[in-house]
């Protein structure tokens, strides 16, 4: 085969048998009030006493430890083509494995500890979706990776009870160099459920000299793929690792109420010192604030793992949808960054309204935009163009309402004809009073003692259906 024909492929290969973690959970929307407050710090114009900022963008994490992936396109099984193993070391998942089977029908088998309950939802994501997952005794089986390169040993029983033997035991002594990418797995899935973030810290790939590698199934054997261009100076195979993904789903589809911010802009909050925003947090998420003509505005927000930051930003900043004139329409750019190493996505975002329902639109036109250190990988994402333009091929769309429960719409009114009353009934008594004293004393002791409208009574809701779709592929 053509060596540049066959390297074109691999990005394709990197997809089919990608990275893939159980991402199937969404943040629960809910109405929040920032928290962790430093200093004080004036805005950039008076703001509001107290506002609420619909949140429509969410950031969901999974956390893993580590992954290996086994590929054997070129000489596969009738039944799979490649595995990966992954690690878990963590409050959420808890400590245990599971070994995904990639099939050469697109759709993936699980294999997982007892420990482990991953959720099925999670594999939309990859390529035709999930077709079984099972339960397997893993704990003789594992990996690790020394100053040797991968040490991995793996043995259990597919889901027609062949046994599965896989091992790589390298023993290089020459210095190893991981770098950072985007993951193009995003590129195989049909119906995405969000948009995998899979940025991989650490990554490399397994190297042909000095290394021992075995792939059985059944007891037939098969001869892992290679790397046709050379890294480092060195021939690799296609098996590669990572000691430090970020595992991330941008905006998971829902249909449900939105999580809306409560603003106090009397409130003092921290200032991030590098844009000059205000940061709210809540939750695991940090929202970065601005205040236009005393309407706050969306900057971006960001999530941090045990060693990263993940980051969404927006240029000019994401209006208020509170605040959403009717026949708006807003166009703006967003950029998602988390460590320099593993590049960014960079796209424009729509916002129109009318009749009271506003409409978002996202795509990463911009594609992903890598950062090579080295000569080798700018040749790689310069042949291999999927690597930079899977993300362009992605569409999200939100159709957002603003709800007021019955009670409460009954309940304004009522209140408004009230305080309408108490104002006429109040300005009535400054009159008789100006009157009667003949000058303007009555007015400057009057003080509207009429309350403040009771928030209890504000409960309205925002009510958000998105979903992502593929426009091209």
């Amino acid at each position: 085969m053509n060596p540049l024909l066959k390297t074109k492929i691999i990005a394709m290969m990197l997809v089919t048998a990608g990275i893939l973690t159980a991402c199937g959970k969404s943040d629960t929307p809910e109405t929040v009030t920032p928290s962790n407050v430093s200093s004080a710090l004036e805005a950039d114009a008076a703001p509001m006493l107290k506002q609420v900022l619909p949140i429509p963008f969410r950031i969901h994490m999974e956390p893993m430890d580590r992954l290996l992936l086994v590929n054997f396109e070129e000489d596969p099984d009738s039944l799979y083509k490649g595995f990966e193993p992954q690690v878990f070391d963590d409050t959420v998942n808890g400590r245990g494995q599971l070994v995904i089977g990639w099939r050469v029908d697109g759709r993936v088998d699980v294999f997982h500890d007892p420990v482990l309950s991953p959720d099925p939802s999670g594999y939309d994501i990859a390529g035709k979706g999930l077709a079984n997952m099972v339960e397997r005794d893993l704990s003789g089986s594992g990996f690790i990776v020394d100053e040797f390169g991968v040490q991995a040993n793996y043995r259990f029983e597919d889901i027609h009870g062949r046994l599965i033997e896989f091992s790589v035991n390298e023993r290089s002594t020459r210095e190893r160099r991981p770098f950072g990418l985007l993951a193009p797995m995003g590129d195989a899935v049909e119906n995405p459920p969000s948009l995998p973030l899979i940025l991989l810290h650490e990554f490399y790939f397994v190297r042909r000299k000095n290394s021992d590698i075995m792939i059985r199934i059944g007891g037939r054997e098969h001869a892992t793929d290679m790397l046709p261009i050379p890294i480092d100076r060195s021939r690799m195979t296609f098996i590669r690792y990572c000691t430090d993904p970020l595992i991330a789903m941008l905006n998971p589809e829902m249909d449900g109420t939105m999580k809306v911010l409560e603003v106090d802009g009397k409130g003092t909050h921290k200032l991030d010192p590098e844009n000059e925003y205000y940061i709210f947090s809540s939750g695991d998420t940090e929202y970065l604030l601005r205040f236009n003509d005393g309407v706050a505005v969306l900057g971006g927000l960001q999530r941090r793992s045990d060693n990263h930051l993940l980051k969404l930003a927006f240029e000019p900043p994401f209006p208020n949808l509170a605040h959403l004139a009717d026949d708006a329409l807003i166009e703006g750019n967003f950029r998602i960054a988390g460590d320099p190493s593993t590049g960014i996505i960079e796209g424009e975002y729509i916002v129109s309204s009318s009749d009271g329902v506003a409409t978002i639109t996202m795509v990463p036109s911009g594609g992903w935009s890598p950062d090579p250190d080295r000569l080798s990988l700018r040749f790689l994402y310069r042949v291999a163009e999927m690597f930079r333009t899977w993300p362009e091929s992605y569409r999200w769309t939100a159709v957002i309402t603003r709800e007021i429960p019955a009670q409460d719409a009954r309940a304004a009114q009522d209140y408004k004809t009230a305080r309408d009353y108490q104002t006429a009934k109040d300005d009535q008594t400054v009159r008789d009073r100006k009157t009667a004293q003949g000058d303007d004393a009555a007015l400057e002791e009057q003080t509207d003692k009429r309350p403040l409208m009771n928030q209890s009574i504000h409960t309205e809701r925002w009510h958000m259906r998105s979903h992502w779709e593929r426009t091209h592929r």
